[in-house]
């Protein structure tokens, strides 16, 4: 799968290409929620890093951290997608450095909680009375009825409107 996966915010990811029939996607807590993003969009997981504030960002860039020479903007999610709350319990905030197209993104979260696999059976479009409010990069829901995940579309989640 290519980092330009999921190019529009309705869609869900392409075919899998694992063989089995199921797309592999990285679970992480924001607050109380749990989302997932594609795995193949991640680069690396890393502890929180110095970060050096960009004059005049939105409020939701943190600033930019020097990973092995390349600058690399930081995204605090629960700024991004308005999230109060406590960090789930014995959860140890990470850095998901993502891949969007060929640059490199640092989204910060509460913790991650593990790689899930999911069937397109299993992948449901939130419904609209839901999502009214929502973030417009929520663009699914996937797993067990007791532990939902909301999927993520990083291209939308990063534009300036969203």
């Amino acid at each position: 799968m290519t980092a330009e996966a999921w190019p529009k915010a309705t869609s869900v990811p392409p075919a899998p290409q694992d063989g089995e029939g199921a797309y592999q996607l990285c679970a992480f807590f924001v607050g109380p929620a749990e989302y997932v993003i594609d795995i193949m969009r991640i680069d690396e997981i890393l502890r929180p890093q110095r970060v050096s504030p960009v004059p005049n960002a939105p409020a939701w860039v943190e600033g930019v951290m020097n990973l092995r020479g390349a600058m690399v903007p930081v995204v605090d999610l629960r700024k991004r997608l308005a999230i109060a709350g406590a960090a789930p319990p014995r959860m140890k905030p990470k850095w998901l450095v993502t891949l969007v197209g060929r640059r490199k993104v640092a989204l910060v979260v509460d913790g991650v909680s593990g790689v899930v696999r999911v069937t397109r059976a299993e992948i449901a479009p939130v419904p609209p009375f839901v999502t009214q409010g929502v973030n417009p990069a929520v663009i699914a829901a996937c797993g067990p009825a007791d532990r939902i995940k909301l999927l993520l579309n990083i291209k939308v989640l990063l534009r300036e409107a969203a």
